[in-house]
């Protein structure tokens, strides 16, 4: 499945982020739960941990003109929302950005992706991928 959301930045056009993940994937993501649990009581102040993950990618902008208005509504609300990958309802989306230093966080609530842009300057996170919503993913 893809998922869509907007993403932290603002100001350098890397306003949304997709994210290819399938079941194995979220099994895969589940597995660093208990790792983070563990580095949390040692470490209390644990915000994140942080790994080179280059799995979203992201855009400038989306046409929702073949999104149903659930999904358009959904997505400027910025949730984190199941696009189509075929068919008649196939988001457009605008120019993809470069990135480096793409890294996957790892936080007491789920997981997000982070990166930098590749030329410039700026920093920008896609929207947390529960722990809840990934054993969702993973039961399909």
């Amino acid at each position: 499945m893809r998922m869509l959301c907007r993403t932290t930045d603002t100001n350098d056009g890397y306003n949304y982020a997709t994210i290819d993940i399938d079941a194995e994937r979220a099994k895969e993501l589940l597995t660093l739960r208990p790792l983070w649990e563990q580095l949390q009581k040692t470490l209390p102040s644990l915000y994140c941990i942080e790994i080179f993950d280059a799995t979203p990618e992201f855009y400038e902008s989306v046409k929702f003109d073949n999104l149903s208005e659930d999904t358009i509504s959904a997505i400027e609300n910025s949730e984190l929302t199941e696009v189509p990958t075929s068919g008649e309802e196939l988001p457009s989306y605008g120019e993809q950005h470069s990135t480096c230093a793409e890294t996957l966080k790892v936080t007491r609530s789920g997981v997000l992706w982070s990166a930098n842009p590749k030329y410039g300057e700026g920093y920008f996170e896609t929207q947390d991928f529960t722990w809840a919503l990934l054993e969702e993913i993973a039961a399909q």
